[in-house]
């Protein structure tokens, strides 16, 4: 790759991760406050327990709400027909939780092993390349919020009005300051 390729590389890989790493950090705290016992449950062993829930809290609440893309060829999905050209739309928060493939699936539980649940966030050739860097991001700033602020709590937020990034646009947040 020249030079200008591997820049531009670089900065679609960072800019990538984000909006969706953002909004699904703050979701994901938002989410880890009003449910404390999972919270608890989760600081208790964060190390071992972190890949788990961060792929719960991505299940429930996925940054991206869909995704469309074009048909290449005829298809036939759930006894509906697809043609090649047709434009379809995948729903990650509809699949994430479907009641057909997940157990009480509006509820937050990071210690379910929920089967299936990070392969509906690939879209074949179309993966994200940044994904596992948000993941790590998410994992990190987890991480620093709670060993760092102490009794962080999340008030209020303001929810993003997007039929496309599911996030919020801003929230009142406090905890006690260390002496």
């Amino acid at each position: 790759m020249e030079d200008w390729e591997i820049a531009s590389f670089f900065t679609m890989l960072s800019g990538g991760a984000n909006d969706t790493t953002a909004n699904l950090s703050a979701m994901s705290l938002y989410l880890l406050d009003r449910n404390p016992d999972q919270k608890a449950w989760l600081l208790e062993d964060f190390d071992a327990r972190i890949d788990n829930a961060v792929e719960e809290l991505l299940r429930l609440v996925p940054p991206l709400m869909h995704f469309r893309r074009t048909a290449t060829q005829d298809y036939t999905l759930g006894g509906a027909q697809i043609k090649a050209g047709d434009k379809v739309v995948l729903w990650y928060a509809s699949g994430c939780q479907d009641e057909d493939v997940f157990t009480d699936p509006l509820t937050l539980d990071l210690s379910a092993q929920r089967r299936g649940a990070r392969r509906l966030r690939w879209c074949g050739p179309h993966y994200c390349l940044g994904a596992e860097l948000g993941r790590q991001l998410v994992k990190s700033t987890l991480r620093e919020v709670y060993d760092q602020l102490d009794d962080f709590k999340v008030g209020e937020p303001e929810f993003k009005n997007s039929n496309f990034i599911n996030g919020i646009r801003s929230v009142p947040v406090s905890w006690t300051p260390r002496h």
